[in-house]
């Protein structure tokens, strides 16, 4: 599942991904396989207190209230569950950023395009 995220000035963001507690290694040498979708965790920015929990699958969706475009680029998510690391990133994750998968352990993606 991919994150999705949209804003514009007082616009809320729209952010929508599948968290996994692990990426292993993958035996025939390819990319790290995502594994153990978490249940349960708890989906945060720093643009407001809206929170999202994880599904069956390790799904979200999360739409804050409404932020000015120049703070929907700049912002940190972040992702709790119980028994796992805290995943915390602060970067410019941009108005859609896609295609994106969280893992917990280790943390990945672990960095972003710095904010400007």
């Amino acid at each position: 599942m991919a994150v999705k995220a949209t804003g514009d000035d007082g616009r809320p963001v729209d952010i929508s991904g599948q968290v996994f507690a692990r990426l292993g290694l993958n035996p025939s040498g390819g990319p790290g396989l995502y594994l153990d979708p978490v249940v349960g965790g708890v989906v945060s920015t720093s643009l407001d207190g809206t929170t999202a929990t994880t599904d069956g699958q390790g799904r979200f969706r999360l739409v804050t209230g409404p932020v000015p475009s120049d703070a929907a680029q700049c912002y940190a998510i972040t992702i709790t569950a119980s028994g796992l690391p805290t995943y915390s990133v602060r970067g410019d994750w941009g108005q859609q950023p896609s295609n994106q998968m969280f893992t917990l352990s280790p943390p990945n993606p672990s960095t972003v395009q710095p904010c400007p």
